[in-house]
This record gives C-alpha cells, sequence and structure tokens, in this order.
C-alpha cells in the first residue's frame, strides 16, 4: 500500500433504537423497525484511525453521503467503499483531486471502450472469456463531465457462489416489484470490481483482496 498515501474505507452500520424515537431516528418501517439510527464511518486503514463520522436516520440511504466523501480524500490517497456509495459524478471528483479509488462496479452504469468509445454491452463481453479473469480498460458515465477513464476487473465466481447471488437478486426483486433481466443474473457469475489506480500500482488479484477488506 505504500503508493497510496491514505487508503480511506468509508462505510456504515445500523441498529433499531427504540420505536419511540421514530419521529427522531425513522426506520423503513414495514417489515423493519420503525426507528432504526445509522453511523457512517471513515477509517484510514494504514494507521488503523477513525475519521469522519456521522450519525444519521437509519431511512437515509449510504449514498446520500457518496458527494461529501471527495472532501475528505487528498492526492494520493485511495477510497474504498461498496455498492451503497456508488455514484459516478463522486469517482470523477476522486480522479480530478489526484486521488483513487476501488468499488464494486454497479451493472447498469454505462460504459465505454476506452479506445473505440463505443458502448460497452458487458453480459455479451462475458459470454466469450473462457478464463476467470479478465479486464478491460473503459470510460465510465454518460455525462462529459462526470466520465472517468478507469479499469473494469471481472473475476469469475464459483457456480455456488454465483447460485446463491441470483437467489438474493430475485428475492430482492420480488420485494421492490421488478423483475431482473437475463443479462443482470448472467453477471452474477463474475465479481466486478472498478478502479482508476493503474495496473502497476495495484495488481489484479492484490485489487481483490484490499476490496475484501
Amino acid at each position: 500500500l505504500r503508493p497510496f498515501r491514505n487508503v480511506r474505507i468509508f462505510d456504515s452500520s445500523s441498529w433499531d433504537v427504540n420505536p419511540k424515537l421514530k419521529a427522531v431516528l425513522p426506520g423503513s418501517g414495514g417489515g423493519a423497525s420503525v426507528a432504526n439510527c445509522k453511523l457512517q464511518v471513515s477509517y484510514e486503514f494504514k494507521r488503523g484511525a477513525l475519521g469522519f463520522f456521522h450519525v444519521s436516520p437509519g431511512i437515509k440511504p449510504d449514498q446520500a453521503y457518496s458527494p461529501t466523501l471527495p472532501d475528505l480524500v487528498a492526492k494520493d490517497d485511495l477510497a474504498l467503499s461498496d455498492l451503497g456509495y456508488f455514484k459516478v459524478k463522486t469517482f470523477r471528483q476522486y480522479h480530478d483531486k489526484g486521488a483513487f479509488f476501488l468499488s464494486r462496479f454497479l451493472v447498469r452504469t454505462t460504459i465505454c471502450h476506452a479506445s473505440t468509445r463505443e458502448v460497452i454491452d458487458l453480459g455479451e463481453v462475458l459470454r466469450y472469456i473462457d478464463g476467470n479473469v479478465f479486464e478491460l480498460s473503459v470510460i465510465m458515465g454518460i455525462e462529459k463531465k462526470e466520465q472517468t477513464p478507469c479499469r473494469l476487473i471481472c473475476l469469475r465466481v464459483s457456480e455456488q457462489v454465483a447460485n446463491e447471488r441470483r437467489r438474493k437478486l430475485l428475492k430482492t426483486s420480488k420485494k421492490k416489484g421488478r423483475t431482473p433481466s437475463q443479462a443482470h443474473l448472467a453477471l452474477c457469475d463474475w465479481t466486478l470490481l472498478i478502479t482508476n489506480v493503474p495496473a502497476h500500482l495495484l495488481p489484479v488479484m492484490q485489487a481483490y483482496s484490499l476490496y475484501r477488506l
């Protein structure tokens, strides 16, 4: 991790609280608690130091905090976050500051070939990949001012893991009244990571190990 000045992990935890607090800390309700507290945290991994934290209602999504995160990183920092914080504009702001990011890839996000600028049908591309590791240089995003040059890292998972992912996707989609596309179901065969860190600073398998933090 020497190339990175700081490695900042952004994440949240939430827990149910007394229902009498629902006016101050509302939860999702329904099958979930009516009162819930969420803690947003920044953890600097290289030094083991807690940084930014914020208490909010559990109903507030992590993505609502994504626009505030670039203010917490500096040049040569690496920001790690999960899909809950995925926002193309945020990644572009990291990039513009000379900072780096590593995240799971949100499959509905538009990506283009870095060389041809043609839109990539990722499901179609991965159908013809025989190996377990595949990497592609892409431009992420539609809006020109948000487009970011990235590496898309694709790691094939076991059949057992893929089937479990499909089960969870179908269950979540049904709960939300949606039907997942066949392309989305097929992409469950892969762990997809997106980063702007050059390969010589962060090889594929190191990127996977680092994201697991």
